[in-house]
């Protein structure tokens, strides 16, 4: 994600993922509320974790979200015990810009802070350390290109496309298999990282079952306007490299 707060950074064009965080907000706090077990625990300290945070004002507010309803859970739930001391993890990967995140948190907040660079595809914490895991909007991306979308002898060859919308369905089986090898390797991680009682939240966009190859699924308009766009930006330096070869 493009950094700081200009016209083209992250924190400027993010409206669609800071919608889903607000269409998950009373979700998310109910259950919080419902879900986490403090009654039969000892807290000195809980532990939060942001999987691909984002570089923008998305990731305060999601924080903020969270924080709200901890403080409402220990406080109704055990109102004679003083509540825990607040931590909070900002994974992302390591170019992220973490100081651009860091400018945006409020200075009398009520939580402690540290960025967490690396793939959430591993683990990234020591074994039973956090109390909740959070992600959003963020699950949606692969750790790596599917190989055979690159292989011109494959029957995946993507050739012209960025997505899978309109394209055959090895592609799509293509980009659905290497997603199932992903989910499993960050399940895995946090399976190991989350301790005893702790609660995952994920938000992950996804489309029907039935739309994984058709022009009709939720984003795939964008994605192929957004393809054309760098084929034609493509084409362009192509056509100027051969211009300055026939003219050197």
């Amino acid at each position: 994600m493009n950094g700081g707060d200009g016209a083209s950074s992250y924190a400027r064009n993010s409206s669609y993922q800071r919608g889903a965080i607000e269409a998950a907000e009373a979700l998310l706090r109910n259950e919080i509320n419902a879900r986490l077990d403090i009654t039969n625990h000892s807290f000195s300290s809980f532990t939060i974790a942001d999987f691909g945070c984002s570089s923008g004002p998305n990731t305060v507010i999601a924080v903020d979200i969270i924080i709200q309803a901890l403080y409402h859970k220990f406080t109704s739930s055990l109102p004679n015990t003083t509540t825990p001391q607040f931590q909070v993890f900002f994974n992302d990967v390591s170019h992220t810009d973490f100081n651009a995140l860091f400018a945006l948190l409020p200075p009398q907040r009520p939580y402690f802070v540290a960025g967490v660079p690396g793939s959430f595809y591993g683990n990234l914490f020591p074994k039973a350390h956090l109390n909740l895991a959070y992600s959003s909007c963020a699950l949606c991306w692969l750790s790596d290109l599917p190989s055979e979308l690159t292989d011109t002898s494959s029957p995946a060859y993507n050739r012209g496309r960025i997505h899978y919308t309109g394209a055959s369905a090895e592609v799509a089986q293509a980009y659905s298999s290497q997603y199932k090898k992903d989910i499993k390797l960050f399940l895995h991680a946090r399976s190991q990282e989350l301790a005893e009682n702790g609660l995952m939240a994920l938000i992950v966009p996804g489309v029907p079952d039935g739309f994984l190859d058709c022009q009709e699924a939720s984003t795939g308009s964008e994605f192929d306007l957004l393809g054309s766009c760098l084929m034609d930006m493509a084409k362009e330096v192509l056509a100027l490299f051969s211009v300055r070869n026939k003219n050197p």
